[in-house]
């Protein structure tokens, strides 16, 4: 527009300059080549001297000078009228204002056009800083709202947080019922059925599982002789339960062992109308409550026949089980057999009972139309055998292998890919035993067995496990006690009364269960029959306030086994779906995936995943770089992590409640000394006020 003006201005100039000089020079030639006109005389303006002196004398040339001066003035004024009249409607109304007005016309048309022109460009210009605006507001949306990989993590990885969470205090709450049971002794336990019963049950459970020969100056070593064999080299138990009193059934899962050698060497206990014997049959156990008898023994070591001369081996079959899709096959619709219950359908899980040669064959359907699809044979969580489809879409794989497996081993069957719809078989069977005669006998009490005998392998593991908290509790991230799972929690303190559903209760229970025997209670409270308590009718005797101490005493410790239960439940088993998620983390941290199950478990608890998101995702890089290209994830992350924060606020809040009602039953007791003193002076004062004695 700047530019526009000066052309304007330049123009307009030349055409003044021009316009000029035209008028000048149409002027002088019409003044020096028009002939002239006779004019009008005008008279003087003054009077004129018309005598001649000087030379002149009587010369007349005055009249002819005034005559001559009067024409040219006459003349030039008549020329300038004239030229002023040409110059103003000749050359001004009929050549310079129209051709201006045209000029102007002109210009104004290019102005207009210049401006529109312009208008344009900065119409465009606008326009498009406008897009580009929209544009950058959208790429920031983009980026804004797209949250990263780490962000998707944690928000997986905690998606089972609250289930695993839920089943923490259900843990506590059965933990701390159970060790209460076994102080007050409940009649449903071990310890409310015989005096000596809940000893004896521990020291046949710690010379099975916990024992050490270079403990008590190697003076045990003929108690841990013949580990996981309560009776010696050959002998076997036949406790009968013989019960009279009808307030107190003695129940079906009290037997005593035979500590002998060779011999039957009877462990004899009479409590009140209990009366326990043992002999060198086969193990059998009657009561009179007509309860179904159940084998305590596992004749570890035993020469004679089993009870179960029954091959270990299950078939299953379903439509369409659960699982599948990078998981494993469980929960089958029809069980056809499961000799020996050593299979559990709730977890797809087949428990090796001991060690042998075991055949496994399996029938999948799978529809995967992108890829080829696998199934895989797995031992311990680790794939030993795979088999493949043969194309995409619906893949039907089937396969049979036989398989070296130890005691102990857990095999699954797992899939890649989403099942499809078809009939899913799962079958597997003992074919030869290398635990001794084949007849199903376990010899993992012989003194001969080998070093990597899986028998002596789990023994130097559980090795004084009943006594070290940190080997029982805090090594692990993750217990494998599943307080969900049928059979885990019905059983006595001590792990030892029956067998759980899915073949055995783990280890790690065993070791907790008698920890907690060991910590809180290691001797039940005194019994008390009734007849010292209340009367036929119900009403209490004196004595019964006797009875309300050892209560107190009951009261006090559960302050402490409730810590225990606490920090102990957070470990059991979690949410199973959590798995994959938290094993992706650690598997980016470079942990190979054998480790994994060491840390995590097979179903990573409470605890194990709250390791994971406050300690282990900090440990990988990309936690960092991912705070540089995204701003807006930073403050995700930060929301993320105060999230995190206060759950463990949480945690640390319910801890120091734990610790304060410790540090207040603490005071209670330090106080109860002092309260006896003070109640026995009391007591002996005088009637008029005296001490009786002197303090």
């Amino acid at each position: 527009m700047r530019h526009t003006k000066q052309y304007s201005f330049f123009v307009l100039l030349f055409m003044a300059l021009f316009l000029i000089s035209a008028s000048h020079a149409y002027a002088v030639s019409e003044i020096t080549t028009r002939p002239s006109t006779p004019h009008q005389e005008t008279p003087a303006s003054s009077a004129v001297n018309k005598t001649c002196p000087g030379k002149c004398g009587k010369c007349n040339c005055q009249p002819t000078i005034e005559k001559n001066h009067v024409e040219i003035r006459d003349h030039k004024t008549a020329e300038f009228v004239k030229h002023r009249k040409w110059m103003i409607d000749e050359l001004w109304k009929t050549h310079v204002l129209p051709a201006m007005g045209m000029m102007a016309s002109q210009l104004t048309a290019g102005a207009v056009q210049q401006v529109f022109i312009i208008g344009t460009f900065f119409d465009a210009k606008h326009q498009l800083e406008t897009q580009r605006i929209f544009q950058q507001l959208m790429a920031e949306a983009h980026r804004d709202y797209m949250p990263s990989e780490g962000v998707c993590e944690v928000g997986t990885a905690a998606r089972s947080l609250a289930a695993s969470d839920r089943k923490t205090p259900l843990a506590q709450t059965i933990l701390s019922e159970r060790s209460l049971d076994r102080q007050l002794r409940a009649k449903d336990t071990i310890a409310g059925s015989d005096l000596d019963a809940d000893i004896k049950s521990r020291i046949a459970h710690f010379a099975k599982n916990n024992c050490s020969a270079n403990d008590n100056a190697g003076g045990l070593e003929w108690l841990c002789k013949n580990t996981g064999n309560a009776n010696g080299s050959g002998g076997r138990s036949n406790a009968q339960g013989n019960n009279n009193n009808p307030q107190q059934n003695t129940p079906p899962n009290i037997a005593t062992a035979n500590q002998g050698a060779t011999g039957n060497t009877a462990a004899e206990a009479a409590t009140q109308n209990n009366n326990t014997s043992a002999n060198s049959g086969n193990t059998n156990q009657q009561s009179d409550n007509n309860i179904n008898p159940v084998n305590l023994n596992s004749n570890n070591g035993g020469t004679g026949n089993s009870n179960n001369n029954q091959t270990p081996r299950f078939s299953v079959r379903g439509q369409l089980p659960n699982g599948g899709n990078n998981q494993t096959i469980f929960d089958y619709r029809t069980i056809n057999f499961n000799i020996g219950n050593h299979f559990n359908n709730l977890s797809g899980r087949f428990t090796v009972p001991q060690n042998g040669r075991y055949t496994f064959t399996a029938t999948v359907t799978m529809n995967n139309p992108d890829e080829i699809a696998v199934v895989s044979l797995r031992k311990n969580s680790q794939s030993i055998f795979n088999r493949a489809g043969t194309r995409v879409g619906v893949q039907n794989i089937r396969f049979t292998t036989n398989l070296e497996l130890e005691r102990g081993d857990r095999i699954t069957l797992f899939s890649n890919s989403r099942l499809g719809s078809g009939n899913h078989t799962f079958t597997g069977a003992l074919i030869s035993s290398n635990d001794g005669d084949g007849n199903g006998v376990d010899n993992a009490g012989d003194n001969n067995n080998p070093p990597n005998d899986p028998a002596v392998i789990a023994q130097k593991e559980n090795r004084n496990k009943d006594v070290d908290f940190t080997r029982a509790v805090l090594s692990k991230s993750t217990l494998d006690i599943d307080i969900t799972k049928a059979g885990e929690s019905d059983r006595d303190n001590n792990g030892e009364n029956e067998e759980a559903s899915d073949g055995a209760i783990s280890k790690d229970a065993q070791a907790l269960f008698a920890l907690s025997a060991n910590l809180f209670g290691h001797k039940p409270l005194a019994f008390a029959p009734a007849i010292t308590i209340a009367d036929e009718n119900g009403q209490p005797k004196t004595t019964a306030t006797r009875y309300l101490d050892l209560r107190s005493i009951a009261a006090k410790r559960s302050v402490g086994q409730n810590s225990f239960a606490a920090i102990t439940a957070e470990r059991f088993s979690g949410d199973e779906q959590a798995a994959p998620y938290i094993r992706k983390i650690l598997e980016e941290l470079g942990i190979k995936p054998d480790e994994m199950n060491d840390f995590l478990g097979e179903k990573p608890s409470y605890n194990a995943q709250m390791e994971v998101l406050t300690k282990r995702i900090a440990q990988n890089p990309t936690f960092y770089t991912e705070l540089y290209d995204k701003p807006a994830n930073v403050l995700r992350k930060q929301a993320m992590l105060r999230a995190i924060n206060l759950m463990q606020e949480r945690d640390l809040y319910k801890s120091q409640l734990r610790q304060e009602m410790a540090l207040a039953v603490a005071l209670e007791t330090m106080l109860h000394d002092e309260d006896t003193r003070v109640r026995a002076a009391i007591d002996g004062l005088s009637p008029g006020g005296r001490p009786a004695f002197n303090e």
